[in-house]
């Protein structure tokens, strides 16, 4: 890993880490913005500023309600993005932290009355499921909820801003990213193995099919086919003030969207009907695939597991149910026993360190470490907590 120093573990406190373990991670903060930790990607160390859910409401009375869920960064580059819905204030929404799940409640007053938004991100660290906990994967659930007397139309949408491997020639931190090419096969190439698993969605970075594929970085941003909904794959370039102003007026409006593959952010909406007294949950998975010739000895693990994301993609297909619900299960299990003051909401916070500090071994085992700071070498920590949670 690169070093981690104490600055960046104070930086946890206030995020949460979503991935597998030994490959990389997000941090979601407080804001539910995403900050980019995947070892040897050209955006390592940097903030998503484009990356976000979106919702639209519509009422069958004809109101409309949009905005962009998560507050604003407070950097411009990442906040003066022409035509972008406007974010939400802090006092807009609801948060609460538990290690692996990052749980949003919407709680604007402008809103349609009745109708609740809530959005969670997490990645599957389960006991007993080893499979699971490794995997490279970040689920966003978004659950709608219709408590009024009239039909809502609503569009989901995820934007992400495309992660490419560094150049092998240049230091991971600070790189540049490359522009996508719109006629990049990848972005082709990729909707027909996800819809053979239930989903659709588009390929981000090098992406590109082959027997190779299990030999280079890639990454999917796709959502479950809902029987109900529409699904739309978009992009737009940040940059390009008429191109993304286009893409967010066809967002508000409900009208056609440019197509995948047209900028370095990547789009993927579903949109459904909501009847009165029914709720609905919508599935986002962005997941990735860092080979043992990028990740080095911190992808061994899972490398053994999964050739590379399309595998990860069907596993996903297989269990995505019972990992929405068993991440909730063994958390309640562990706040619900009898220690004394927050121990138990400690423990599941020490657990964090499984996903930051976490890498495999050659032997298949692995350990907690973190860097002596002066030659960047892992050296094996462990305290009360952190042995605990293990336990």
């Amino acid at each position: 890993w690169p070093n981690l120093q104490d600055g960046f573990i104070n930086v946890l406190h206030q995020t949460l880490p979503l991935g597998g373990i030994g490959v990389g991670f997000l941090l979601v903060n407080e804001k539910g913005r995403l900050r980019n930790y995947i070892p040897a990607t050209s955006s390592y160390d940097t903030l998503l500023g484009n990356t976000f859910p979106c919702v639209r409401l519509r009422t069958a009375s004809g109101r409309q309600y949009v905005r962009a869920l998560c507050d604003r960064t407070g950097e411009v580059n990442a906040d003066n993005v022409p035509g972008r819905p406007a974010c939400l204030k802090e006092t807009d929404y609801a948060i609460r932290f538990q290690y692996p799940m990052a749980t949003f409640q919407l709680a604007d007053q402008e809103a349609p009355s009745g109708f609740r938004v809530a959005w969670s991100y997490f990645n599957p660290v389960i006991p007993y499921d080893h499979v699971a906990a490794i995997m490279p994967i970040v689920i966003l659930e978004v659950e709608l909820r219709n408590g009024s007397a009239e039909d809502v139309e609503a569009s989901v949408l995820f934007n992400f801003d495309v992660i490419r491997p560094a150049d092998p020639r240049q230091p991971v931190k600070g790189t540049a990213r490359k522009e996508k090419d719109a006629s990049d096969a990848s972005v082709k190439a990729a909707p027909a193995e996800m819809r053979k698993f239930g989903f659709m969605g588009t390929g981000l970075g090098d992406n590109g099919g082959g027997s190779d594929k299990e030999d280079r970085f890639h990454a999917y941003l796709v959502v479950e086919e809902h029987p109900d909904g529409d699904v739309t794959l978009s992009s737009f370039n940040p940059t390009d003030a008429k191109g993304a102003g286009n893409f967010w007026s066809a967002f508000r409006a409900g009208s056609q969207m440019p197509p995948p593959g047209a900028g370095p952010v990547e789009a993927v909406m579903t949109t459904l009907t909501v009847p009165p007294g029914a709720s609905r949950k919508i599935h986002f998975v962005f997941l990735w695939h860092l080979p043992v010739s990028l990740g080095g000895s911190t992808g061994i693990g899972y490398c053994k597991t999964f050739r590379h994301a399309g595998d990860i993609l069907e596993h996903v297909s297989k269990h995505l149910a019972y990992m929405s619900t068993a991440v909730e299960k063994w958390q309640r299990h562990i706040t619900g026993l009898p220690l004394p003051g927050d121990v138990g909401a400690l423990l599941i916070r020490s657990g964090r360190a499984f996903t930051t500090h976490t890498m495999h071994t050659p032997d298949g085992g692995f350990i907690l470490a973190a860097s002596d700071g002066a030659t960047g070498r892992p050296v094996v920590r462990w305290d009360f907590l952190n042995a605990m949670a293990l336990l």
